[in-house]
């Protein structure tokens, strides 16, 4: 109730501070773009009309009434709502809205690592999968029981990218050494 007071506060001082201004401006460029039609001004009607398309045309005030909305939807709806203002929170602090924007300009570099590292945890299942026999587990969730390849495959994307391969038997062999090894430098250090 207070987050939807408050963005409710925040919307009419906007609307109070910038309305006169944008509707002045606009008003002022429709005169610029139609000298000829500067007549129609002198209906009400018309006049009325344009101020609220002008008005409704500012960016700021609809992303200030979408936030207030969405705060409504998380009071009343389901709070998650109220995670798009935590994301609107958040680009206002400058150390946090530069690592949101880091995130958004290099999109496809995010991708492209994520597609990375379910082809590499594909490999390493396959790979432990025909070499070793049976499964291993992590230190999560004991996922050695897979009993094929898509079951140990949906837990090394669930698990895998957290934590290193378990074995079940202490004993460490060269061939088991070297899948850790090679793990841990791939999947869990990238």
């Amino acid at each position: 109730t207070i987050h939807l007071s408050f963005s409710l506060v925040w919307l009419l001082f906007h609307i109070l501070s910038y309305r006169q201004h944008i509707i002045d401006l606009g008003i002022d460029e429709w005169k610029e773009a139609n000298p000829r039609s500067l007549n129609m001004l002198s209906n009400p009607v018309y006049k009325a009309y344009l101020e609220t398309v002008i008005f409704f045309s500012d960016k700021e005030l609809i992303y200030n009434i979408f936030l207030v909305v969405c705060s409504f939807l998380g009071r009343y709806v389901n709070f998650l709502f109220n995670s798009v203002n935590t994301i609107d929170l958040c680009m206002n602090i400058n150390i946090l809205a530069a690592v949101i924007q880091s995130i958004t300009n290099s999109v496809e570099s995010v991708v492209g690592t994520m597609v990375l590292g379910f082809c590499l945890q594909y490999i390493f299942v396959g790979y432990g999968f025909i070499m070793f026999g049976h499964g291993y587990g992590f230190s999560d969730q004991d996922t050695a029981g897979c009993a094929n390849l898509m079951d140990c495959l949906k837990a090394h994307w669930d698990y895998g990218f957290r934590s290193a391969p378990v074995w079940p038997s202490k004993k460490i062999t060269y061939l088991r050494f070297t899948f850790d090894y090679v793990y841990n430098l791939s999947i869990i250090l990238i």
